[in-house]
């Protein structure tokens, strides 16, 4: 609850006991008040909204990155070369390992996150910048 009440603070919603009201950024409240009219919205309203949408959005990334770390080593390895775009054969090669064994390894991970097979991985962490892994 103390994360909502800071946010209430934050966006003037509300005024804690012994504190002082903080502002937000002149750009963002300019870009906040933009938008609210061109959506003929209450600011309040689109404020908030965005901060559902971020913290929605934070809340996702957070459970992507628990997920990975609870993937072995291996299946890290595979994951990243699976979202840098190699193919079964060439991970196998560049792992050493056989092309039926990336695929369990696919497998796993894709049970682990939720999706299935090599697409719903890359989708889920399409934003991830995996460019260590590519040797």
């Amino acid at each position: 609850m103390k994360l909502w009440n800071d946010l209430l603070v934050r966006l003037g919603r509300k005024r804690e006991a012994g504190t002082r009201r903080v502002e937000l950024d002149k750009n963002l409240q300019k870009k906040i008040r933009d938008l609210a009219e061109w959506e003929h919205r209450p600011e309040e309203e689109v404020g908030m909204e965005l901060i559902r949408l971020g913290m929605e959005d934070w809340m996702r990334r957070d459970k992507w990155v628990r997920l990975w770390e609870d993937l072995s080593d291996r299946e890290k390895q595979v994951v990243a070369l699976t979202c840098l775009g190699y193919t079964n054969p060439e991970i196998a090669e560049q792992l050493c390992i056989s092309v039926l064994t990336v695929s369990s390894h696919v497998k796993r991970a894709g049970i682990k996150f939720g999706v299935n097979g090599k697409m719903g991985i890359r989708q889920v962490l399409k934003e991830w910048d995996f460019s260590e892994w590519d040797k």
